[in-house]
């Protein structure tokens, strides 16, 4: 007589599965999945009272060394930002200002591919890693190249619009390039219209749907304006991939 263990964990949206043939994962909301098994097999999943619609996309087991590189990728994309938040941070805070876009002043256009690399607090840190770590291995899940020639596109169109149209203050923070990442992710699935891209799009959607509102003008101290335009730098990206594919 075999035993047979299943198990799954859940961390918000993401849900773990832990069974005797392996590790698996899936994200998304009841009724719409998108997940990979521990057969490594990727898949869609949805529907809900007793009527359900599955789809596998393939196995990624034949990509396993691109899948590597990509997650690679994006780890040290966060790293490096952690890196740098960190030495500002903790050992010369006059790099937080060096980095920061100023809005018409030619000494802040440094900020422009420096800004998010920054933070003004280890909790503004920490609050940023994670959805840039999440939304950034979704991008770089097409490659480590795609995710590096994307984040810096996001990062130039989103740190020039707001050089120009910003308030005249000190932007710093990762959130414009996580506002990018997801306006890129979004709109590609609109303009891609390929079932993978669709999936992602709207897990994203589903998922952080809520931070729209973060463009929304506000008083507090965060620069909504930086979310508002990376937003944009994304979804222009995203149309200029599109059209190219």
């Amino acid at each position: 007589m075999g035993f047979h263990l299943r198990k799954a964990f859940r961390a918000g949206s993401i849900r773990f599965n832990l069974s005797k043939s392996g590790f698996g994962a899936s994200a998304g909301v009841t009724g719409a999945r998108v997940g990979l098994s521990s057969q490594g097999r990727a898949h869609v999943h949805g529907g809900r009272g007793g009527l359900y619609y599955r789809k596998s996309l393939g196995s990624v087991s034949g990509r396993a060394r691109g899948w590597k590189a990509s997650a690679t990728a994006a780890c040290a994309g966060v790293a490096v930002v952690w890196a740098v938040s960190l030495y500002g941070l903790f050992v010369d805070d006059r790099l937080v200002y060096a980095l920061a876009v100023v809005p018409r002043r030619f000494d802040g256009l440094s900020g422009v591919l420096g800004s998010p690399l920054v933070h003004g607090s280890f909790a503004h840190l920490v609050a940023n890693s994670v959805p840039l770590l999440i939304l950034g291995g979704m991008v770089a899940g097409r490659g480590a190249v795609y995710y590096l020639t994307t984040t810096l596109a996001v990062a130039v169109l989103g740190g020039l619009g707001l050089w120009v149209f910003g308030r005249s203050a000190a932007h710093i923070g990762a959130s414009g390039l996580i506002f990018g990442y997801f306006g890129f992710l979004v709109g590609r699935g609109y303009y891609e219209r390929s079932l993978s891209s669709v999936a992602v799009a709207i897990v994203v959607a589903v998922v952080y749907g809520g931070m729209i509102a973060g463009v929304l003008p506000r008083d507090d101290g965060v620069s909504w304006e930086a979310h508002l335009f990376g937003l944009l730098a994304g979804a222009l990206c995203a149309r200029a991939a599109g059209r190219a594919g």
